[in-house]
């Protein structure tokens, strides 16, 4: 199941008109660039369009659009670090501008700094109270970040004065979703329309909708609602693994696991097709979701390949240091030495109660218990399904 279903917004607001104030600063009028780099944009030919903000940037230093275009011209490209140093440039002329602070969040964030992004959105909601793309992104970077109830809260509210904010739904959904509280989710979905006007958020809206519906074991209506989006408008590339994957688990619901390894084989193959515009937990969930699929058809080297490939995107915002590892490691044995557990005990609780070790499959639960376990005085009662 989808496990990391932020569905980040880049901002695209039209590169606004320099004011009378801003012409006085310039060499020359840059609308010609910008309305190429438009152009350009919406044909797919991102290095034109990146030829075209540069030299709006070179007509025009002191104004904070063509360094927002420019900005997002490096992220099309999926240059995060240059597009960070366009959307800073635009930031600095005009800080009041709620769509400069947004886009450097999201090149922040795909350099790994997801405080940062965090940061920035908050400031673009200073500026601009209630911005959509702004709310919709906190929210998801916080459930990244583990402030769930904050992330829920927030999203809530926002839906609350807003309804027809789909990123916030949609965000929202997700974190249902990842909770396997599918009948939620799909309540969430029902409170209002589809968002007809804009065709990636209703392409994600029947995504999340037949997740929900597999969850709840509803095959045939979520078949219903795949097809529909099949039929929607082409599957864009940068959710074909999404779309796949939803075919990969109705598959496997119906008992077809000739046709769920056929649609695990389409998904692989899209995989290299995504694109920049691709949001980067979705190319991370695809790899790991294929990965656990193929491991459960004993194709262990298939997804091993998976798993690394996961992990490698990973990375980008779960940066890993061994050498911080090891030095945390060291720290712990350097404070706990041989000597520490001779000192007698550390605490006086008597209390005979017994003690539960919860976590997530996977966690280190197991063996805590049987460390524990390992006492004299401690006695491992094991998993106890029983309890609820």
């Amino acid at each position: 199941m989808d496990r990391m279903g932020v569905a980040y917004t880049v901002s695209q607001a039209t590169a606004l008109m320099p004011t009378s104030s801003d012409r006085s600063a310039t060499v020359q009028d840059p609308t010609h660039f910008l309305r190429a780099f438009t152009s350009l944009t919406s044909l797919g030919d991102r290095h034109a369009a990146l030829r075209a903000a540069s030299d709006a940037c070179r007509a025009a230093p002191h104004i904070a659009q063509p360094h927002y275009a420019y900005g997002q011209a490096w992220l099309a490209m999926d240059e995060p670090a240059r597009a960070e140093q366009a959307f800073a440039a635009s930031v600095r002329i005009a800080p009041g501008w709620a769509d400069t602070w947004i886009n450097y969040g999201i090149a922040r964030y795909q350099q790994g700094a997801i405080e940062d992004a965090k940061t920035a959105m908050r400031q673009a909601l200073r500026v601009h109270p209630n911005h959509p793309a702004a709310v919709a992104n906190l929210g998801g970077f916080l459930r990244i970040t583990g402030e769930t109830e904050a992330a829920e809260a927030l999203l809530r509210d926002t839906i609350a004065r807003e309804p027809r904010n789909a990123g916030a739904r949609l965000n929202l959904v997700a974190d249902m979703l990842l909770e396997e509280r599918a009948a939620e989710a799909l309540a969430l979905l029902g409170e209002v329309p589809p968002p007809a006007d804009d065709i990636r958020a209703l392409h994600h809206w029947h995504l999340q909708h037949a997740l929900a519906l597999l969850q709840l074991a509803r095959l045939a209506e979520a078949r219903t609602v795949l097809d529909t989006l099949e039929v929607l408008a082409p599957i864009p590339p940068e959710i074909a693994p999404l779309w796949h994957w939803r075919q990969v688990l109705l598959a496997l619901a119906e008992g077809r696991l000739a046709c769920a390894c056929a649609a695990a084989e389409l998904m692989e193959a899209s995989l290299g097709a995504m694109g920049p515009d691709a949001v980067l937990e979705h190319r991370i969930m695809a790899r790991f979701d294929l990965a656990k699929f193929w491991s459960g058809q004993d194709e262990h080297t298939r997804a091993f390949a998976h798993w690394t490939a996961g992990h490698a995107l990973l990375r980008r915002i779960q940066p890993f240091s061994r050498d911080d590892h090891l030095a945390f490691i060291e720290a712990n044995i350097t404070a706990f030495p041989r000597t520490r557990f001779a000192f007698g005990p550390r605490a006086a609780n008597a209390d005979p109660a017994p003690v539960f070790i919860v976590g997530m499959p996977r966690s280190g639960t197991t063996l805590c218990e049987q460390i524990l376990a390992a006492h004299a005085h401690v006695h491992g009662a094991g998993e106890r399904a029983a309890l609820v």
